[in-house]
């Protein structure tokens, strides 16, 4: 009904439009009376534009030539039918469509793409020579772009004709060579590698126990020290100790490590102390020192322990910095994470994010959402 009304009034409009004439009305006039029936019927819900849906580059397979385009064929694969929003899988090979990798002797490797169709670039920003920028870059040598040996757009212009076979060299010295759709054969798609899907990262599930382990023996051996965040968060929850600081973020490695150490010391040392009383008690007295230090020595001694107490204070100093900076990753978003055995942990929730592999992140699929908001944490506190 509101559709119906919203669109009797425009069509009042344009009657008043046309029983004055637009020569007999102003420009503000015309606009004010447009402005308020569009904005009429977005209120209702009705479009005042029509806007046109892109197409796919695959679905642009063999279109006519479009003047007002980039002349540039594009590097497009054909690929399995899908729901939009989800990532097309190529027909063949992998996702550069690649079916064969040879590497000759002289370090050179040779791939083969297969299921390329006829694309022509969608770019409408054209310069002088018909061209987007992109494929006006002569030192872009990609799949998108030109042959690092010829310096041509290997598969050459859509208003043109089809080079047969196209081959790129690229910027390494590697063969890149291509078959169109229409030329794979039989023995190509049998040659195709199926591509595994992977899954999902699955967390390490540790059986360790409480009880596998001797607490006090660990500490006074140092064992305790090369146990990984895993196990010694067996020992806080056993003995229900804090998890997290003041501020609610997750404890550190090192901050756990010198609170179970307290907490051990605070348990066991107390019977220690007994038996080495007891003990006193059994052994004969001991001799006492035969000479007093006179009060000018004694204070010597003092300033000399305290000096000595501050440069083992700047040596704790820097160590803890050094323990900090070796237990901590910074990624290059600014994101800072614990690391322990190049394995990457979310200092809030202690939730496993990914490992560090020959100085390279390879994240675990899903912590990437947490990654994300540590992300927005960040922006939010530079600005």
């Amino acid at each position: 009904m509101a559709s119906i009304v919203a669109n009797q009034q425009v069509a009042a409009a344009s009657q008043v439009l046309l029983s004055h004439g637009f020569d007999n009305l102003d420009v503000e006039t015309v606009t004010a009376i447009l402005n308020a029936a569009k904005s009429h019927l977005k209120s209702c819900g009705k479009k005042t534009r029509n806007t046109p849906i892109k197409k796919k580059s695959s679905e642009r397979a063999d279109a006519p030539f479009n003047p007002n385009c980039c002349s540039a064929r594009l590097f497009v694969l054909a690929c399995h039918p899908c729901e939009t929003g989800q990532k097309p899988k190529t027909l063949y090979g992998d996702a550069q469509g690649t079916i064969q990798k040879v590497e000759q002797e002289d370090g050179i490797t040779t791939k083969t793409h297969v299921g390329l169709l006829n694309v022509q670039c969608s770019g409408t920003k054209l310069n002088d020579d018909g061209l987007c920028s992109r494929h006006a870059d002569t030192n872009r040598f990609s799949n998108s772009g030109r042959c690092h040996k010829t310096g041509d757009l290997f598969l050459g212009h859509y208003n043109q004709e089809k080079p047969k076979n196209p081959i790129r060299y690229g910027d390494s010295g590697n063969i890149h060579k291509y078959i169109w759709i229409e030329d794979v054969t039989q023995e190509m798609q049998q040659s195709s590698p199926t591509r595994k899907s992977r899954s999902p990262q699955k967390q390490s599930t540790s059986t360790e126990k409480y009880d596998d382990f001797n607490w006090n023996v660990a500490l006074t051996s140092g064992d305790i020290n090369g146990y990984k965040l895993n196990r010694l968060k067996l020992y806080l929850k056993q003995h229900s100790l804090p998890e997290r600081d003041d501020q609610g973020k997750m404890l550190k490695k090192d901050a756990v490590l010198e609170s179970i150490i307290q907490h051990i010391k605070a348990k066991f040392q107390p019977q220690d102390d007994q038996q080495e009383d007891i003990q006193e008690n059994i052994l004969p007295n001991q001799e006492q020192p035969v000479e007093d230090k006179n009060d000018e020595q004694a204070e010597n001694d003092d300033h000399e322990d305290k000096v000595d107490q501050a440069d083992n204070d700047d040596d704790d100093d820097d160590l803890t910095q050094q323990e900090n900076a070796e237990s901590t990753f910074t990624t290059p978003d600014g994101v800072v994470y614990d690391i322990e055995n190049s394995e990457l942990y979310d200092q809030d929730t202690g939730e496993f994010m990914g490992n560090i592999v020959d100085g390279k992140i390879e994240w675990r699929k899903s912590s990437m959402h947490i990654h994300a908001q540590n992300i927005v944490k960040k922006m939010q506190e530079n600005m």
